[in-house]
């Protein structure tokens, strides 16, 4: 069917190969009548040119190495339906950064396996039944190899910041408490550009984000406020100044203004000038 070859399974149908070309790929939720129950072994191995796929709900099943060696694949969208990864569903996806999580029935099995394979930083974003959406960064895993000369075997070894923010997820829950007491640790072992993010995505979608924190995570913000700004500019992250400019004073905002003039990001200059027009419009009219 299309851009897939598939065959029947007991539930359904398990797509068995991707033969499509564009950046981005929906997963269609029925194939001839027959539910899409599994992505099979190597579907879509290879396709460098993805950038972005989305499968459907009923997916409850990635067979081994569904997305290996796709190295230009950014972002998935998934639900929590996923019940059973293979191995190396997503090894050698050097690009995966963001992971867009619907949560219906409270598993976090598909979160658990991406993490595991994943060592760069990836930014998630998870969706509740009730309409609440929370925002985690979590970094990137540091790896390194030990010989036991003795045994003559060598070992690989993960540690980081990421290895304790992996920490926080259960099969059916995340550890918001032990996830945010985790940031000065973060603060001590990656850089600005990182924690900023972090904070930034957490204050954004608060869910169960106690006061201590948040009033943590707003401190570092304001304390850095001029390094972040740069950093994100020059990174062109100029969706971290949009909410860094949520959070900031007048006098911030003015600061966050200057870096952007000098940084020639028109877009952001042109966001913060009609936020300072809009805070004065509003002022005059309180008067």
């Amino acid at each position: 069917m299309g851009e897939f070859e598939w065959k029947a399974c007991a539930d359904g149908c398990v797509l068995t190969r991707y033969t499509g070309s564009a950046a981005r790929a929906a997963v269609p939720e029925e194939v001839c009548g027959l539910a899409v129950r599994e992505i099979g072994s190597y579907c879509f191995h290879g396709h460098r040119e993805l950038e972005r796929v989305t499968l459907p709900a009923g997916v409850k099943r990635l067979g081994a190495h569904c997305f290996y060696d796709c190295r230009n694949l950014r972002e998935l969208a998934v639900s929590d339906g996923i019940r059973e990864t293979a191995d190396g569903c997503f090894k050698n996806c050097r690009s995966l950064h963001a992971l867009d999580l619907t949560v219906r029935e409270h598993h976090f099995t598909i979160l658990k396996q991406l993490l595991d394979e994943v060592s760069r930083r990836v930014a998630v974003t998870i969706h509740f039944p009730d309409g609440a959406c929370a925002k985690l960064l979590f970094p990137r895993l540091l790896q390194d190899y030990e010989e036991n000369t003795a045994a003559r075997i060598i070992n690989q070894v993960t540690y980081g910041a990421g290895v304790h923010y992996r920490s926080c997820i259960g099969e059916h829950a995340i550890d918001y408490e032990s996830y945010d007491g985790r940031f000065g640790l973060l603060v001590n072992l990656e850089e600005p550009e990182v924690c900023g993010e972090a904070a930034l995505l957490r204050l954004s979608a608060p869910v169960r984000l106690s006061e201590k924190a948040a009033a943590e995570y707003e401190a570092y913000l304001h304390e850095n406020l001029r390094e972040l700004a740069g950093a994100f500019l020059a990174g062109e992250r100029y969706e971290l100044i949009e909410l860094l400019a949520d959070l900031a004073s007048e006098a911030e905002r003015d600061i966050l203004l200057t870096c952007a003039q000098e940084a020639g990001a028109l877009a952001v200059v042109s966001s913060l000038l009609q936020r300072r027009a809009g805070q004065a419009a509003e002022d005059e009219f309180d008067l």
